[in-house]
């Protein structure tokens, strides 16, 4: 009787663990948008100045960008990535920031104009320098229509 008690409560004990195992396995790591970053995107709007000839898209997107930390954040990189309406990249623009002095404010404008695509709205991408050279990267939050 000892024996099948003993047997039977080092069963549960195996279940409850491999339960735990495939649990912790099944869960996604945490993103990295998840972390505080010491640069804020107050706003970001994007707007569409229509199509001009043989099917092409114009367009703008205005970020906002402030530096919330008490020291300069360096590095700072923005990438926008343009979708046509079949959510194909067909583009991706760059620009070097530098640097974010401790509480600054940044404005950074992109321009486009795609030939034979309809642009939807973009997604983009801020990379800064969190330890000495080491980047951190995080998407910004969806641009408004404005």
């Amino acid at each position: 009787m000892q024996l099948l008690n003993r047997n039977f409560w080092n069963g549960v004990i195996g279940l409850v663990l491999a339960s735990l195992v495939a649990v912790s396995l099944a869960t996604p790591a945490a993103a990295d948008s998840d972390v505080d970053h010491p640069i804020k995107v107050l706003k970001a709007r994007y707007q569409s100045n229509g199509g001009g000839g043989l099917g092409s898209s114009k367009g703008t997107m205005t970020i906002w960008l402030k530096n919330l930390v008490g020291v300069t954040v360096d590095g700072i990189e923005i990438e926008v990535e343009l979708y046509n309406d079949r959510r194909r990249k067909v583009e991706t623009l760059k620009k070097k920031i530098g640097e974010l002095g401790a509480g600054e404010k940044k404005v950074v404008t992109f321009k486009w104009d795609v030939l034979a695509e309809k642009i939807e709205k973009p997604r983009f991408f801020i990379e800064y320098n969190a330890r000495g050279n080491q980047k951190s990267r995080f998407e910004g939050d969806s641009p408004n229509w404005q």
